[in-house]
């Protein structure tokens, strides 16, 4: 495989938007979609994720179960609490 650097930011003219993107770390990858849903001017929103519990236990039990849930998507099997959304956007 050879190499390929871009030397254009999303943005910018002749930037190849639809292109697949590789990314060696997560946080490039995070960095990369902040930035196209930013300058995106389609309509946004923000989801939050409800947690729900069922099953005969106690109250107090499922608060202390949802407050031991991480807030980290590498260790809630990639689940986020808060997705940002834009429409006409192709999502992986």
């Amino acid at each position: 495989m050879k190499q390929r650097l871009l030397n254009v930011r999303p943005g910018q003219d002749n930037y190849p938007v639809n292109m697949a993107h590789l990314f060696i770390t997560n946080s490039s990858i995070d960095a990369h979609n902040n930035a196209l849903y930013t300058l995106s001017n389609a309509d946004k929103a923000q989801i939050k994720a409800v947690d729900i519990i069922i099953g005969g236990i106690s109250d107090d039990l499922k608060k202390q179960m949802k407050n031991e849930i991480p807030d980290y998507p590498t260790k809630t099997m990639g689940l986020y609490s808060l997705v940002s959304v834009a429409t006409a956007t192709k999502y992986d």
